[in-house]
Formats: C-alpha cells, structure tokens, sequence
C-alpha cells in the first residue's frame, strides 16, 4: 500500500491540469478580444475602444457582484474579508491593465494581427524580470541567453525598417512592445490578488475603475462610429470578462513558470484569425521571428521550472 507520502507526491502540486485549461481559454478569447478592434478598423481612436471595452465589462458584471456582495454579507467571516488586498492594489492594478490594452489595441490597428501578437508575447521575458525585481525571485545569468532569444524574435517579427528616413521599428511594435512589458509588470499584481481575493471581487474593481480612468481620456478623443461598429466594440466586455476569469483562475491554480508557455497558443490562435478574418499571411521573417519568440520564452519557463523542483 502506497505511503501517504507517496500520494501526496503523485499529486499535481499546483493542480497544473487545470491550469493550463484556464489557461488556454485566457489565451483563445484574448486572440479574440484583439481582433475585434481591428475588425472596427483603425478610424476609432484605441482609448475610445478600450473605454467602451471596461464599460460593458463594469455593466455586465455589477449585477452579479452585487448579488454576490448581498449574500456575502450575510454570511461572511472576518476571517475571509480580511484576506482581501487593499483597493489601491486594484487600482493598480487597473492603471497598468487600461494603458497596457491601449497600446495593445493601437498596435494591432497598425501592423498584422500576429505580428503584433507575437511582440506582445515577449511579456514572458518582463514577467521574469520583474518577478526577480518584485518577487525576489531569483534570475540566473544563464537565463539572459533564452531572454535575449525572445527579444530578438519580437524585433524581427516586428519586420523593422533600417532606411534612414523611416523609424527603426515604427509606432506600431513600439506600441505592441510598450504593452508587453506593462503586461510582465501587470502580471505580478495579477499573481498576489489571485492568490488574495475572490476572482468576482477582482474582475469587478478592475472594469470599475478601468472605466473611471479611461471616460475623460476617451471623451477627448471621442469619433462617433456606426452602430455595428460600437456593438461590435460593446461585445468585447463580455469577451474581456471571459480573459479575465480564465487568467485569474490559472494563476491560482499554476504558476507563472507553467502558464507561459501556454500563453504562447495566442500566437497561433492570433495567426488563424488573421488570415481567416483578413486575409494576413505573414512573411518568412514573420514565422522566424515568432519562432524565436515561443522557442526563447519556453525555455525560459520550462528552465525557471526545473530550477524550482530541483531547489
């Protein structure tokens, strides 16, 4: 008869299974909450879209974290509200989470979908980096070569232009750049409030106050649309709130080192959509470089892995 040692050995420690299906849900709808401003096509300004992507998101979640707050509040402990994260965690959190989805948005409106899915998939690298930063983390030198790889695929994905008269890498990657390293930051907040607070609680304050920030930046900016266009945009808060969930329960049930390379079926994910829904084909540079970008970040993560189950 096995020991209970034994058992407790054979058992998935941080319940990857479901991890990685989270995981791959996240990274599914998330191919497809970045296409949809792309379908709207770029006459929509990027804080407008992501104004009115936190607004349906706030609208289609507070009936339900109401509900849930009444019969919380009913039932509750102190024990279970103290383990909440302060507010200012979720603004925060929603800070780097609206100006991450702008450049996002403004990115894909400028360049192929899977190119610049495959830039904001170098977030693997920043995640790393500021998990040792933040985290205390240990980064190992040996760790610099898959992360230089990664970076390395994101610029030539990026397809950069070395004449002269033109920017290096355009607006366009610099956006899609910009983004993912928000993304690695954001992702550290993401992993403590995982672990800290309900998803519900944590899906709501951040549509909240990602609705808040974004109202007078997107007024400014505001161009009126046709009504398809501003349903379609409406549709990518119900869409959002599915990322988020889905995320939100993979860090909880993975770490970050496990969920990586998952997130790099985004790639993929992004590229069938951009050839089915616009017809994106990209070049030989295009697949080396998002090549080099899984290849270098899957190292990363499977390496940040074994280190820890050897230690």
């Amino acid at each position: 008869m096995a020991s209970p040692a034994g058992e407790t050995e054979r058992l998935p420690v941080d319940q990857i299974g479901r991890g990685v299906a989270w995981g791959l849900m996240g990274a599914l709808f998330a191919s497809l909450l970045f296409a949809i401003p792309k379908f709207a096509g770029a006459g929509v300004p990027a804080m407008e879209i992501a104004f009115i992507r936190y607004l349906a998101g706030f609208l289609l979640v507070a009936p339900m974290f109401a509900f849930a707050h009444y019969r919380n509040s009913i039932a509750a402990s102190p024990a279970a509200v103290s383990r909440r994260v302060g507010l200012w965690f979720h603004v925060l959190r929603a800070v780097l989470a609206v100006t991450r989805l702008s450049l996002a948005i403004g990115a894909v409106q400028l360049m192929p979908l899977a190119n610049a899915q495959a830039i904001l998939m170098t977030n693997g690298v920043f995640m790393f980096i500021f998990a040792s930063l933040i985290l205390k983390e240990p980064f190992e030198l040996r760790l610099a070569v898959p992360a230089v790889i990664c970076l390395i695929g994101g610029i030539i994905a990026a397809k950069p232009d070395f004449s002269a008269e033109s920017v290096w890498l355009g607006i366009g990657p610099l956006l899609a750049f910009g983004s993912a390293l928000l993304f690695g930051l954001e992702t550290v907040v993401i992993r403590y409030t995982a672990l800290r607070d309900r998803p519900l609680r944590i899906v709501f304050w951040i549509n909240v106050i990602g609705a808040v920030l974004l109202a007078p930046v997107a007024w400014y900016f505001w161009q009126d649309a046709s009504l398809a266009i501003f349903a379609m945009l409406f549709a990518m808060g119900p869409v959002a709130l599915i990322v988020q969930s889905s995320n939100i329960r993979a860090f909880a049930f993975a770490r970050a080192a496990i969920l990586v390379p998952v997130r790099y079926s985004m790639i993929v994910f992004s590229l069938l959509i951009g050839l089915i829904g616009f017809g994106e084909w990209p070049s030989v540079q295009a697949f080396f470089g998002m090549a080099l970008i899984i290849g270098g970040g899957t190292t990363l993560a499977l390496y940040n892995r074994t280190r820890r189950k050897a230690g």
